[in-house]
């Protein structure tokens, strides 16, 4: 489980699919549009496929929730 504030509202995210900064804008992808993910410096473009994680992808930049 990972968390995040967005202007003052606590929000919890248990798979990328349900989280405010998933993105699908493109047919046949989705993308983590975090402003500072760390994986953006790997991966070309900014994008990844996250099809493949039903919860959370393991290099999610949320804070883990203990």
């Amino acid at each position: 489980m990972r968390y995040t504030w967005i202007d003052g509202v606590y929000v919890e995210v248990d798979a990328c699919s349900g989280c405010p900064f998933y993105s699908t804008e493109r047919e046949l992808s989705a993308e983590c549009r975090y402003p500072q993910n760390p994986a953006r410096k790997s991966i070309e473009e900014g994008s990844y496929y996250l099809g493949d994680y039903l919860g959370v992808a393991p290099d999610c930049p949320l804070r883990e929730k203990a």
